[in-house]
């Protein structure tokens, strides 16, 4: 089911639910505004506000899904990760994160519209 589908079915019952969906917003509600979701950066599982608060969530390091499985490497690497995406952000400059991700958005919206054309030229 598509979220376009979902939107019209399961968020119509359910007014308060909120929809995964995979790039920055991590959750939509009904009308497709932003959900309550924030997204753990080291396991990239959607978090709610309440693990949000949990001492185990680390912005950019840790969620209450992740802490436990993490070895010290790992850890040392997403808080370096979370420091340079801080740095970046202070100087007004964009993390090469944030490139990935925008290209990565791209690459799927072009699929789709490939995948639309075809669909129309049947």
């Amino acid at each position: 089911m598509g979220l376009i589908q979902f939107k019209d079915t399961e968020l119509n019952r359910d007014k308060s639910r909120d929809c995964f969906v995979f790039d920055q917003r991590v959750s939509v509600k009904h009308g497709l505004e932003v959900g309550d979701y924030d997204m753990c950066h080291a396991c990239r599982m959607p978090v709610s506000q309440d693990e949000v608060k949990d001492e185990r969530f680390a912005v950019g390091v840790s969620c209450p899904h992740c802490h436990d499985t993490t070895d010290p490497q790992q850890r040392a690497r997403f808080e370096e990760r979370q420091r340079q995406m801080e740095l970046a952000k202070k100087r007004n400059e964009t993390h090469i994160a944030a490139d990935v991700g925008a290209a990565k958005a791209a690459k799927r919206a072009e699929k789709e519209a490939q995948r639309e054309r075809s669909r129309r030229e049947r």
